[in-house]
């Protein structure tokens, strides 16, 4: 019944209160404990009292999810006590029980006795042949509502286990040669090569599957090829609209190795656009950044290519610092005088002309003209092309460099043609 003797059973269930003592603070676990209770009184070969503590722990155990192990350990306890009682009949239904949770649960024969073996597995035996009828049928209704996939999962898992499941096996594998059949001549070869495989796995002697799966994966290698050119040679070229359809394409047939350096380098272009973003977010330039918006919506070929760098372009500019324009010049690090022809310069002899230039300066403290006032376009110019040209030093608030938006009057005179004059 059970190989272990006396002596060594009173070892085991002194050992297990041993340990039990041990365990000081650790966190009380009924059903572990009633388990242990129960293995020890199997051992000292008082089978009813340990089937009426494995009854309490069944209570306790049903109705929690999950917990493998201690379901097997209950149900493999409750058959071997059962077989200590020679309730044989018990026993055989609860070695099934435990099968029906675990079909590959081991019975040693070094730890349990012949007939403890063989019961359990005439057991096995059984709750096999139930649960291959009840997969057949499955798999055969399946296979009538021609949801092949399905009926494959099932044969799959079901592999060297049942037998009679060959047939079924045969007349999904057909089915699914027939599928891919009949995409591989309308050239859907993304779709016939999955089908050919399935084919083939349900089947490993089916010749024409074998067949067209080589020349389906041919086909397919060529096509992948083909359409990773196009779409190189119009993403290098910036045709991004054409790339994308170059890329749908592409999609269809290549592997995702392949896929994945296709990714990597819109993630790349894409990542090109964040610095002049930040740029034109610190200057406060909305053209720009719309225009840049744009670009990264049409480089994109799908929102999940790069989705989360464009969702980043926001820009989350608290504002530009508004100052005058004394303050704002105080700052000044680099300044271009403005250039004028000597005809200029005479005008200006007896006739001073101010010109008023609003500029925005970021936070790097380079300068963007807004715009220009002065009435003489010569002039407005002249100051304009200067102006660019200066460099401030950055505004730092609370730590942070801010962009500023500021004025100031330049004056051309017969004296002077570059001091601003507020």
């Amino acid at each position: 019944m059970f190989k272990m003797s006396s002596i060594f059973r009173n070892i085991v269930a002194s050992f297990l209160l041993i340990a039990s003592a041990a365990a000081g603070p650790a966190v009380f676990d009924e059903v572990t404990d009633g388990l242990a209770r129960a293995e020890a009184l199997y051992y000292e070969a008082r089978f009813a009292e340990s089937i009426e503590t494995l009854r309490r722990v069944q209570e306790l155990l049903s109705p929690q999810p999950g917990r493998l192990p201690e379901k097997t350990a209950l149900k493999r306890q409750l058959a071997i006590a059962y077989v200590g009682l020679n309730d044989n009949a018990q026993a055989k239904s609860h070695f099934r029980e435990l099968f029906e949770l675990d079909p590959d649960h081991p019975i040693d024969p070094e730890q349990f006795s012949p007939k403890v073996v063989t019961l359990a597995e005439a057991a096995r035996a059984e709750q096999n042949e139930i649960r291959c009828r009840k997969a057949a049928r499955e798999t055969q209704t399946l296979l009538d509502e021609r949801d092949a996939e399905a009926a494959r999962q099932i044969l799959v898992s079901n592999n060297g286990k049942c037998p009679s499941l060959a047939a079924i096996a045969r007349e999904a594998a057909e089915m699914f040669f027939r599928d891919g059949l009949e995409a591989y001549k309308k050239g859907e070869l993304a779709d016939a090569v999955p089908k050919f495989r399935a084919a083939i796995q349900l089947q490993p002697q089916h010749e024409m599957a074998s067949q067209y799966l080589e020349l389906a994966s041919t086909k397919l290698l060529v096509d992948a090829d083909r359409a990773l050119l196009d779409w190189r040679r119009n993403f290098e070229a910036r045709a991004f609209e054409a790339a994308a359809a170059d890329y749908r394409r592409l999609a269809s047939v290549a592997s995702r190795e392949t896929m994945d350096v296709v990714h990597r380098d819109y993630r790349k272009a894409l990542e090109g656009l964040q610095e002049p973003w930040n740029r034109a977010c610190a200057a406060g330039d909305d053209r720009a950044m719309d225009d840049l918006r744009r670009q990264a919506a049409a480089m994109s070929p799908a929102p999940a290519v790069g989705g989360d760098l464009i969702a980043k372009m926001v820009c989350r500019n608290t504002g530009c610092v508004q100052m005058d324009g004394p303050v704002a010049m105080a700052r000044l690090r680099k300044r271009v005088n403005p250039e004028i022809s000597q005809v200029m310069r005479s005008f200006i002899q007896n006739n001073p002309v101010t010109v008023r230039v609003v500029v925005r300066i970021n936070d790097a403290g380079d300068v963007t003209v807004r715009s220009v006032q002065g009435g003489n376009v010569v002039f407005d110019d002249a100051a304009r092309a200067a102006v660019v040209q200066w460099k401030f030093l950055p505004a730092v608030i609370d730590g942070e460099a801010r962009c500023v938006d500021t004025e100031f009057s330049v004056l051309f005179s017969g004296t002077t043609s570059n001091a601003p004059t507020r």
